[in-house]
C-alpha cells in the first residue's frame, strides 16, 4: 500500500465515525422514545389507581344504600307484625344486618386500595424503566462518540503506517 492508500484509510475512518455517532445518535432517540412510552404508561397506571378508588367508594355507597334499605325493610316488617324492633332478637337481627354491611364496605375499601396499590407500583416500576430507557440511551450516545474518536485515531494511526513505510522509516 502506498500513498495511494491513504485518502482511503482518511476516508474508512472518517465514514466509519459517522456512522458510529449517527449510531449513538439513533440509540439516544430511541432511548429516549421508550422512555416517554413508559412514563405514559405509567401515568396511566396511576389514573388507573384514582379509578379504583373512585369505583369503590361508589361501590360503597351502593352498599350502605342497599343495607340501609334492608334493614328498614326489616324494621318495617317486624313493626308490622307488632314486634318491637329495638328489643330482644329483632333488635339482634337489625345489628346484624348492619354489622354484615359495614363488613362489606371494609372488604370494598380494602379490595379497591388493593388495586390501587398493585397498580401505583407497578407504575413505578414503569417510572424506573424510564429512567434506564433513557440512560441507556445517552450512554450508547457517549459510547459511540468514543467509538468514533477510536476509529479516527486507528485511521491516524494507518496514515502514519503508510507513510512512515513510503518514506523509508519502518518502526
Amino acid at each position: 500500500m502506498g500513498a495511494a492508500a491513504i485518502p482511503l484509510v482518511i476516508g474508512g475512518g472518517l465514514i466509519s465515525a459517522k456512522g458510529q455517532l449517527d449510531a449513538g445518535k439513533a440509540a439516544k432517540a430511541r432511548g429516549d422514545f421508550q422512555s416517554q412510552v413508559l412514563k405514559n404508561n405509567a401515568a396511566f397506571r396511576e389514573q388507573q389507581a384514582d379509578d379504583a378508588i373512585d369505583r369503590g367508594k361508589v361501590s360503597v355507597q351502593r352498599t350502605q344504600t342497599a343495607f340501609a334499605q334492608l334493614m328498614g325493610t326489616q324494621r318495617a316488617t317486624l313493626a308490622a307484625n307488632g314486634i318491637l324492633v329495638d328489643d330482644g332478637s329483632a333488635a339482634i337481627l337489625v345489628a346484624q344486618s348492619a354489622g354484615i354491611g359495614r363488613q362489606e364496605e371494609l372488604d370494598i375499601e380494602l379490595n379497591a386500595e388493593r388495586e390501587a396499590m398493585a397498580l401505583l407500583m407497578d407504575a413505578s416500576n414503569l417510572t424506573n424503566q424510564a429512567t434506564l430507557a433513557k440512560t441507556a440511551g445517552e450512554n450508547a450516545k457517549q459510547a459511540s462518540k468514543l467509538a468514533a474518536v477510536g476509529s479516527l485515531l486507528g485511521a491516524g494511526g494507518r496514515v502514519a503506517s503508510i507513510s512512515s513505510l513510503g518514506s523509508g522509516k519502518a518502526n
